[in-house]
């Protein structure tokens, strides 16, 4: 079920929760406190409702009632990439510094802007530390696309990038250390596969690369 693509019209809910009504009529504080024993039990309003709420507020110009909105949405689901492109939107229209959408980021990478891309993540990072720019899975597809292409330089830079965004992650290190095979640093390779095991040692395709490495080293 896609939550943050929530509208009553499209079946998902039949009805809007009472914590948004609420909300609505006497501020999200207030919400937050009348339906406090429910939040804790994990029945919270959707992501979509909420960003429905914000862009309500948003639309009255009430800009400081629709951050923290989007910034409530955000406490409840911080790995909804798609929540952090509505609050992009919202300080795009606040004049404030808006991140580019994940769309946005990737086709600049694939057009070999990446030192531009990393510069950009570097500054999302220092100016909203929790901001999930991309999802792992993104820019793992980009990295392997600069492999084939054989750009393996930019294709590093993507997928170190990619370790610095989920560094407890074992894929991404499983896919850098890949990178490095491919290049023929052995030693980065190996480093890099070794720490994805650590992380899961059920990891196949880690075991059969370092073993592949040692075959053909003996």
């Amino acid at each position: 079920m896609m939550y943050d693509k929530w509208d009553p019209k499209a079946g998902l809910v039949n009805k809007e929760s009472d914590f948004i009504k609420y909300a609505r009529e006497n501020g999200l504080e207030a919400a937050k406190t009348k339906y406090n024993d429910l939040l804790k039990t994990n029945k919270k309003p959707f992501a979509g409702e909420l960003s429905n709420l914000a862009r309500e507020f948003a639309d009255k110009k009430d800009y400081k009632t629709a951050n923290h909105i989007m910034e409530f949405c955000l406490e409840l689901y911080p790995y909804e990439q798609e929540m952090y492109e509505e609050m992009a939107a919202l300080y795009k229209i606040q004049g404030k510094y808006a991140p580019p959408t994940q769309e946005e980021f990737v086709d600049m990478l694939l057009a070999g802007k990446v030192d531009e891309g990393i510069a950009i993540f570097d500054k999302v990072k220092k100016a909203y530390p929790n901001w999930m720019l991309f999802k792992e899975s993104a820019i793992n597809w980009v990295g392997y696309n600069l492999v084939n292409r054989k750009d393996y330089d930019n294709a590093i830079k993507v997928l170190e990038m990619n370790v610095k965004a989920y560094p407890d992650s074992f894929n991404v290190y499983d896919s850098l250390g890949e990178a490095y095979y491919n290049m023929g640093k052995m030693d980065k390779a190996k480093w890099n596969l070794k720490k994805s095991l650590e992380l899961n040692p059920d990891n196949k395709h880690a075991t059969e690369l370092l073993a592949k490495f040692k075959e053909n080293n003996k």
